[in-house]
């Protein structure tokens, strides 16, 4: 799918409108954390890639997106989530093929859960303690298709929305709820 954002740059959109493997990936309903989540649903990585993956995996990618902005520049990534311990505190990204291993614990740019794990403040305490994260996506150019794409390098980390914005000091609010703004294209 490619999202369109507009002069500006922001846009809203939910997490399981962009899951590709359905068979890597749980949508989340009628559970907690769907309870939780906007729209009723979140994802979750089922799988564990511990190796780096190449340019060719990620054309089996579990969940991603296709940027077309009106805007060059950079854009920042701002994803609601939750982590729940080591074991779950990483995915591999590509950004328009250059792969990265990315911590997504909530150490650095980030809005906190409302509650922290006790013992690893860098956790949510539960699973249905979402924070946001902020990823940056360097170097977009205008007009053109800049792919995200994800595959899970460890199982169980929770996905419930993705915000995009050119606005570098933009910090999303843990109890607002950023409403679907994307105009989305389907990708034949």
């Amino acid at each position: 799918k490619t999202y369109t954002v507009p002069a500006g740059g922001f846009a809203v959109f939910e997490a399981e409108d962009i899951v590709l493997d359905t068979e890597k990936i749980t949508i989340e309903e009628n559970t907690a954390v769907a309870a939780v989540s906007s729209g009723g649903k979140a994802i979750r990585t089922t799988t564990t890639l511990t190796t780096k993956p190449t340019s060719t995996s990620f054309e089996n990618a579990e969940f991603g997106f296709n940027l077309n902005v009106a805007d060059s520049g950079n854009y920042y990534v701002w994803v609601r989530m939750a982590i729940i311990g080591a074991a779950c505190d990483s995915i591999w990204r590509s950004e328009n093929g250059t792969i990265k291993e990315t911590s997504l614990l909530f150490n650095n740019t980030f809005v906190a859960p409302t509650n922290l794990n006790s013992s690893k403040t860098t956790y949510s305490a539960t699973e249905t303690d979402f924070g946001w994260k902020r990823l940056t996506v360097s170097g977009v150019t205008a007009g053109i298709d800049y792919s995200v794409l994800f595959i899970s390098r460890e199982p169980n980390v929770l996905f419930d929305k993705f915000i995009i914005t050119k606005d570098s000091t933009f910090k999303p609010q843990l109890d607002k709820d950023y409403a679907p703004t994307a105009t989305i294209e389907e990708v034949q």
